[in-house]
């Protein structure tokens, strides 16, 4: 019967062992896991051994059982209660090792003292149990319901420590199967308990890290909250400062354009060439800061949805015809080839027509900025469901890593000569807002060193 009991606390013992090495490798925890591992190799060793031996009373045999026994033991025990408290794992596993390896020598010069060891067991398992039961609000936080467990391990092991009283002066293979079938279920329940125990401790540190991660993810939702209201307040702070600014600079810069325009009609006197040619940079230069002003109130109006979409019907020509017109002097002025290509019928489009101009107006002003020889050539091209406007030049070109940006706000692409482009970096990023406010787009290829192509295209009815 005890070759049989040995293989019952073999299995039992052995399904524990790579559970725990599992959980180890997982976890790297090095506290309760390398004890209980080191614990339950330790423990199965030695029933197997008795599997595996023919003589079961043999000396060296009954040694390395008791040795073994009381160092699984212990190691499963500690390592148990390490779950509660800190244990230096590997120097409390060399010391049991050193203990054991002392008794086992013990157990080997007098042989019948070996049947100590399954009294020492219990009593060690119970005496833990003990330990873990008198402290059941801290078992209780770590464990949770595996303390549960611990008492059956308590009652179960009084009554196998019971049994073994009456044969705690015979040899180790002398018993009957009373006391084995005791310590076994023992064993079976301890590694239950143990299982239970690692499985309650991992759910609740997930519980806890999840009352954790949901404060903080509720600190979080107010410090956006805060934040978002102190953008807000920003914005609206700079949207006010904006508007003010820009009145402020409208009416200086409309007195400035009037009163040169006055003097250069030879209104207030005639002008020498030099007085006409200074007056004419007065009027160039507030013009340039005119537009700036209004390309900046126009950025900040689409930013805070203020600008409203006024579609009106018109022949989708008139408005390249108006752009190109205007910007003809300017072409001439330079040198440059300004071409207008229209189908024969375009037909009508439902849009608003002075975002449309304005968007153009930008394309080619800028086309004609950034070339020096060749031309501009604006073509309108009818497309599925919308009007395509193209704007082909033969100026620097865009660099490509420069594309990716250039509708960024303020943002200038350099020329590869390495000279620096006029503007205020402001005209393509507003085209490209009020594009997407008529339902449209702005594509651009560019090869420098030959010219640039943009493609604006906006449906036919825009609401």
């Amino acid at each position: 019967m005890l070759v049989y009991a040995m293989i019952v606390l073999t299995i039992v013992s052995f399904a524990a062992v790579p559970m725990s090495l599992e959980l180890y490798y997982k976890r790297r925890e090095p506290r309760h896991l390398y004890l209980l591992a080191y614990g339950w190799l330790a423990y199965a060793a030695s029933p197997a051994m008795f599997v595996v031996s023919s003589n079961t009373g043999d000396p060296l045999a009954t040694a390395l059982f008791g040795a073994l026994q009381l160092a699984g033991v212990s190691l499963i025990v500690v390592g148990a209660l390490s779950y509660f408290i800190e244990v230096p794992a590997k120097r409390v596993a060399a010391s049991i090792t050193i203990v054991c390896i002392a008794i086992g020598i013990v157990f080997y010069v007098v042989p019948e003292a070996a049947t100590l060891t399954i009294i020492a067991e219990n009593v060690i398992m119970f005496s833990a149990a003990i330990v873990g039961l008198s402290q059941p609000k801290r078992f209780l936080r770590v464990g949770g319901s595996s303390y549960y467990w611990l008492l059956a391990v308590v009652m179960v092991g009084a009554v196998a420590a019971l049994l073994w009283l009456p044969y705690a002066s015979v040899p180790i293979d002398s018993p009957p199967v009373e006391p084995w079938l005791g310590t076994t279920a023992v064993v079976l329940l301890a590694a239950f308990f143990v299982v239970h125990l690692e499985h309650n401790s991992a759910l609740i540190a997930l519980e806890r890290r999840d009352q954790e991660l949901s404060a903080y993810h509720d600190h979080l939702e107010v410090l956006v909250e805060r934040r978002t209201e102190e953008l807000y307040q920003a914005s609206r702070a700079k949207s006010d400062f904006l508007a003010a600014m820009s009145h402020e600079l409208r009416t200086p810069l409309n007195s400035i354009l009037g009163f040169s325009g006055v003097l250069l009609q030879d209104l207030a006197g005639e002008l020498n060439d030099e007085q006409r040619r200074q007056v004419e940079m007065i009027r160039r230069s507030g013009g340039r800061l005119l537009r700036l002003v209004d390309q900046v109130l126009d950025l900040e109006q689409i930013e805070a949805g203020q600008v409203q979409i006024e579609p009106t019907l018109f022949d989708c020509g008139e408005v390249a015809v108006g752009v190109t017109d205007t910007l003809r002097p300017l072409a001439e002025q330079k040198g440059l080839m300004l071409e207008l290509v229209l189908e024969e019928d375009g037909g009508d489009i439902y849009t608003d027509r002075a975002r449309m101009e304005q968007i153009l107006l930008n394309l080619v002003s800028n086309a004609l900025k950034n070339t020096d020889t060749g031309g501009v050539i604006v073509e309108v091209m009818c497309v599925s469901g919308g009007v395509t406007y193209s704007v082909r030049d033969t100026g620097v070109g865009i660099e490509a890593n420069d594309l990716a940006r250039i509708f960024e706000d303020f943002y200038q692409a350099r020329p590869s000569d390495g000279g620096k482009r006029a503007g205020s970096g402001l005209g393509l990023p507003v085209s490209a807002r009020l594009a997407a406010l008529l339902g449209g787009t702005i594509e651009v290829d560019s090869t420098p060193g030959r010219g640039s192509e943009f493609r604006f295209t906006v449906p036919r009815y825009s609401t």
